[in-house]
């Protein structure tokens, strides 16, 4: 884990049991973008968890606090969920985020659900937003 991704998990550590009443709807990209502002780093400027599809860089094994971004509802659909990455067993990713059971906290996910994992870079700025985002105006969802 690099500084940056240190302080971005540090910033979720601290806002543990924070819930949508502090952060609104649909709210795990948001905190995460919080987060990485917080480490001064841009993130993606969405709500959307699979902007971060097209955030830092791509990695087939995840580590300690990588991005993992999840499909939810459909595959090919708009909606999402993101998290830092914990560790994992056989069947699930263990994630540290935000929009898990309505607060910040560790949660695991079906493995069977990935669609990328993706490593903060130290320093990293990101000025994109994923196409999703644009077509949906960089929507929530």
């Amino acid at each position: 884990m690099n500084a940056t991704t240190e302080k971005v998990f540090v910033f979720m550590l601290r806002h543990w049991a924070d819930t949508y009443k502090e952060w609104g709807e649909l709210w795990c990209a948001k905190i995460l973008n919080a987060a990485l502002k917080e480490a001064g780093v841009e993130g993606t400027g969405s709500a959307m968890a699979r902007s971060f599809l097209d955030f830092g860089e791509h990695i087939s094994t995840p580590q300690l606090g990588d991005i993992v971004v999840l499909w939810r509802e459909d595959i090919d659909g708009l909606l999402g969920h993101c998290g830092l990455y914990v560790y994992e067993d056989a069947d699930n990713y263990f994630l540290l985020g935000g929009n898990q059971d309505n607060r910040v906290k560790i949660k695991p996910y079906p493995k069977t659900q990935l669609l990328g994992v993706r490593r903060i870079k130290e320093n990293e700025t990101n000025t994109k937003t994923s196409a999703v985002a644009r077509r949906r105006g960089g929507r929530a969802v």
